[in-house]
């Protein structure tokens, strides 16, 4: 599991200090870029400009995805399972679909 919402297995060192606030954790911050995208490519899909939709998207969806795409190829290679692997799994087939607002 990632040291983003748990405490590291040793003792913290003088750099390893825990974030003060919420929105100090790198994946609380990640997500709120991918949702900003996410919103942008909605509204720029109810504009009609699909060109800007799509690279919204496509942005949130690499943001978002960032946070546990690698963890969970990590894992495969490892021949591990988990909730990643379904959404990785979930992302890619809503992309070959077209359907990059659900990805």
């Amino acid at each position: 599991m990632s040291d983003d919402c748990c405490a590291p297995d040793g003792p913290l060192g003088a750099d390893d200090q825990p974030p003060e606030h919420f929105w100090q954790i790198r994946a609380v911050q990640l997500a709120a870029i991918s949702g900003v995208l996410l919103g942008a490519g909605l509204i720029a899909d109810a504009a009609d400009a699909e060109s800007a939709a799509v690279v919204c998207y496509l942005g949130a969806l690499g943001v978002g995805g960032s946070t546990f795409v690698p963890e969970t190829l990590r894992a495969l290679a490892k021949g591990r399972l988990g909730v990643g692997t379904l959404m990785t799994i979930a992302a890619a087939g809503a992309v070959l679909l077209g359907e990059l607002g659900e990805a």
